[in-house]
């Protein structure tokens, strides 16, 4: 199913229409993700939102509905990143709500 991950209606629909195509749920893959490389003095706080919609509400909105919906012994898995301890230039808006990288 395809969707809006921050959006609860439409996650709500594409759990739905899964339910009822499989009879239940058992696991639940996310990897939803946005990416916008930009400086941090020059980055538009349109983009930082929409991405940090997908990143952190998508991933709060899909797990909440699975885990209302899980069968008995099923599985969230939710995919993370690495870009917080490589401080790539340009990522400064992406890994801004990730833990902090760690320093000697």
């Amino acid at each position: 199913m395809t969707g809006d991950v921050a959006d609860e209606g439409a996650m709500a629909e594409a759990f739905d229409a899964v339910e009822a195509a499989f009879g239940g749920i058992d696991v639940v893959v996310n990897t939803a993700a946005a990416l916008v490389l930009q400086s941090l003095a020059e980055f538009d706080l349109g983009a930082l939102d929409r991405m940090h919609r997908t990143n952190i509400r998508g991933t709060f909105v899909v797990a909440q509905q699975a885990a209302r919906r899980l069968r008995a012994g099923g599985a969230i898995i939710t995919f993370s990143t690495s870009q917080t301890e490589l401080g790539y230039p340009g990522y400064s808006g992406y890994a801004a709500p990730a833990r902090p990288p760690s320093r000697p």
